[in-house]
């Protein structure tokens, strides 16, 4: 039995890419490296993608125990990172400041 789509998905997104278009990409790109930057600063060889801007993406890698729970626990306190097979793919974006990459990095540090 067929039916219609919802419509709220569409305008949700629809908002979402008024904004962005709104702005210009190059501050979110900087304000993004930025923010890895940081990271890389605060977790050093535990970032296992590449620490040169010009050799990585918007997105990071952080090198994981096997086995452990890091996900499940990083859940538990509100930070939501995926994780892949090499690690944790961290992914700031416009919507994260400085104070969440240092809290994402407190934790990850007291779990290891």
């Amino acid at each position: 039995m067929g039916r219609d789509a919802s419509v709220a998905p569409y305008a949700l997104a629809s908002h979402s890419l008024k904004y962005f278009n709104s702005v210009s990409i190059d501050p979110i790109v900087a304000h993004n490296g930025a923010l890895i930057d940081h990271l890389i600063g605060l977790l050093g060889n535990n970032v296992i993608s590449p620490h040169a801007r010009d050799k990585r993406s918007g997105t990071a890698i952080v090198k994981v125990m096997t086995g452990s729970d890091l996900v499940g626990k990083m859940k538990e306190k509100n930070i939501w990172v995926d994780e892949r097979r090499v690690g944790l793919r961290v992914s700031p974006h416009l919507y994260n400041s400085k104070d969440n990459i240092e809290e994402f990095s407190a934790t990850y540090l007291a779990l290891l």
